[in-house]
This record gives C-alpha cells, sequence and structure tokens, in this order.
C-alpha cells in the first residue's frame, strides 16, 4: 500500500538523519579530543 510505503520512506529518512546527527557528533568528539590530545605549540619569545 502507499501508505505503507510512505512509513517505511519515513523510518529510513529518520534513521538516516539519526545516523548523520550521530557521525556528526562523533567527528566533533574526535576532533576535540585530538585538539586536547596535540594542544597548539606555543612560541616561546
Amino acid at each position: 500500500s502507499v501508505r505503507g510505503h510512505a512509513q517505511i520512506v519515513e523510518h529510513f529518512l529518520y534513521c538516516n538523519h539519526s545516523l548523520i546527527q550521530m557521525s556528526e557528533g562523533l567527528l566533533a568528539d574526535s576532533t576535540t579530543r585530538l585538539g586536547q590530545a596535540h594542544p597548539p605549540k606555543t612560541i616561546h619569545s
């Protein structure tokens, strides 16, 4: 049925959106961790 198909598509889009948000969160988390692990070197005058 069309309704069932629409629900499947909606569910897929919702899951896809969640995956994108999760991967963005992981990416942001790993970059902050990298930043903390390797702090920018300060130039000593």
